[in-house]
């Protein structure tokens, strides 16, 4: 086991991408056969400083957010995502739930809406607001009294 554990693998999926692959153009001459620091960080949302310092181990406690986007950015597949997280220190967050493919036939039959009315009292409020402050309605009708 080495030191940088975590630090190796972020070269190593770095080094698997390219630039093209990522969406991201080719520019200048290059001594790196993937993506530079720069560009993982691009990507990931993150200060290049702060990506040099995971890589160089000198930084060693990410937050999930941070893992989560750096493994976005080097496009990991879930078992080395999860990997990157354990290398971090972090438990990975639990994958959602598939949803099912369609409704349960069951549910129309559930859900009584006959009593479903709409509610009493619903005037907008702009006509209640100028009721309250003596003002007519914005219909331009005014109302008269009656005399006796």
């Amino acid at each position: 086991m080495t030191r940088n554990e975590l630090g190796e693998f972020l070269r190593a999926r770095r080094s698997r991408l390219t630039p093209p692959e990522v969406g991201m153009p080719i520019t200048g001459a290059r001594r790196v056969t993937g993506l530079r620091h720069e560009e993982v960080a691009v990507l990931a949302r993150v200060s290049v400083d702060y990506y040099t310092r995971l890589e160089q181990g000198r930084e060693t406690n990410p937050s999930g957010q941070v893992v989560d986007a750096i493994a976005r950015a080097l496009r990991l597949d879930g078992d080395a995502h999860w990997h990157l997280f354990r290398l971090a220190g972090l438990l990975p967050r639990p994958e959602p739930a598939a949803a099912p493919d369609g409704v349960d036939p069951e549910l129309p039959a559930r859900i009584d809406l006959s009593g479903v009315r709409r509610a009493a009292g619903t005037r907008s409020v702009t006509t209640r607001r100028h009721r309250r402050s003596g003002q007519r309605r914005r219909t331009g009708t005014r109302r008269r009294r009656l005399e006796p």
